[in-house]
């Protein structure tokens, strides 16, 4: 069993939700950076959560839009901003073409973006 990675961009500068999921191909080098900043940098999501297409709703029993504050694994998602994980994936090179693209999608955000890390 390996641990994969969901990136959810904020929508906007100010907004509390998002409409993008990025499921990334696993790849543990790139999951190490990734993780290191979020434990150095990453914020917490606000206690209400955020709004995304991961959420999760006793009635519907799986993944659905709707508040989002914890991974699968129970632990309070965070978030970084678009700048700081630009700058650790400036000289990564990978193979895999879904996380080229992300890298690609990355570059274009604005820097002060929250881009919140769903570990699952």
């Amino acid at each position: 069993m390996g641990v994969d990675l969901r990136i959810l961009p904020q929508y906007s500068q100010n907004a509390d939700f998002s409409h993008d999921i990025i499921d990334l191909h696993r790849d543990s080098d790139m999951f190490e950076l990734i993780s290191e900043l979020e434990n150095k940098t990453g914020r917490e999501v606000p206690r209400k959560g955020i709004n995304t297409f991961s959420g999760q709703d006793d009635k519907f029993k799986e993944t659905c839009y709707g508040k989002t504050t914890t991974t699968q694994y129970g632990y309070l998602m965070k978030g970084v901003l678009a700048k700081e994980l630009k700058s650790i994936l400036a000289d990564y090179k990978t193979d895999s073409w879904k996380n080229k693209g992300f890298i690609a999608f990355l570059n274009e955000l604005p820097e002060e973006l929250e881009i919140w890390l769903y570990w699952h």
